[in-house]
This record gives C-alpha cells, structure tokens and sequence, in this order.
C-alpha cells in the first residue's frame, strides 16, 4: 500500500466546508463562531502598558495559556519599555511565547539536571540522541524539524 485517501462529500459547497483538520464538515454562515475564543477583539493592542506592568503580563500568561517564565517577562517589559518605548500588542506577546515555547526551544530538554545534588554530563535530549547514534542505520532522518523517519 503507498497511499490512503479519504473522500468527504459535501452536498453543496457553497453553504458548506469541509475542514480537514477538524474532520467535520462547518456551514460557512458559522465558520467564524467555530473558532470562538472567548477573546474580546481589541484592535490587537494591549490595554495597560507592559513597560511597566509586569502584572499585567502575567495575567495574559494565566489567562492565555502562554507558558511564558519570569525571566520572559521580565525581557518583554525590557524590550518594549526601554528599547521600543512602547506596549507590546497581543500578537507580539503571542508570537514571543510561541517562538519561545518547549515544543520550538527545547529548553528544558537541552537544560543540565541536577539529580541529587549532580550535575548530569548530558542532557536529557543528549540521551534521546543517544538512540540514533547507537542504530545509525535504522534512522532515515533524525531531529528535523521536530521530526524523524526510521525504517
């Protein structure tokens, strides 16, 4: 077998659409309230000034899901109250914790531990790699983009 398909059929395309992601199929006069996110719009500015309200940043990092550390914040209101001398907006704030996330930076993966009271020489992502160069062979493609291939 070299390939799976499947066929959804939509009785009429122009009041309907099929998302593959989702696998349901949406009429377009509700398209936009599938993807309600609770969120006011507000012309993607934030509402107080993140050069001087970490507080504020740490309300968006509870009340958005954004995983964002300390020392994340602490550089945004760097970034935008000395550098830019201005708020961040909502899409900036997003994209930093996005760009900045585990699943891009790997940053506790590539971080030491320290397992009683001993640094460990290798890092836990060291140890994943491990694995491909003890079976070089059996690995098409390892660690691209998130991704590998094996035999």
């Amino acid at each position: 077998m070299l390939r799976i398909e499947k066929f959804v059929t939509v009785e009429d395309p122009n009041t309907h659409h099929y998302d593959e992601m989702t696998e349901e199929i949406i009429g377009l006069e509700n398209l936009l309230q599938q993807f309600d996110t609770l969120i006011t719009p507000n012309n993607n500015k934030v509402q107080h000034d993140t050069a001087r309200s970490k507080e504020y940043l740490k309300s968006l990092n509870t009340n958005l899901g954004l995983a964002l550390s300390d020392e994340e914040m602490d550089y945004l209101v760097d970034l935008f109250g000395k550098k830019y001398k201005r708020s961040a907006t909502l899409s900036e704030i997003s994209i930093f914790a996005q760009l900045n996330s585990e699943h891009c930076r790997h940053k506790l993966f590539n971080g030491h531990f320290v397992i009683d009271g001993q640094k460990q020489i290798k890092t836990p992502f060291a140890h994943i790699k491990e694995t491909y160069k003890q079976h070089p062979g059996e690995v098409l493609i390892a660690y691209k983009d998130n991704g590998s291939v094996i035999k």
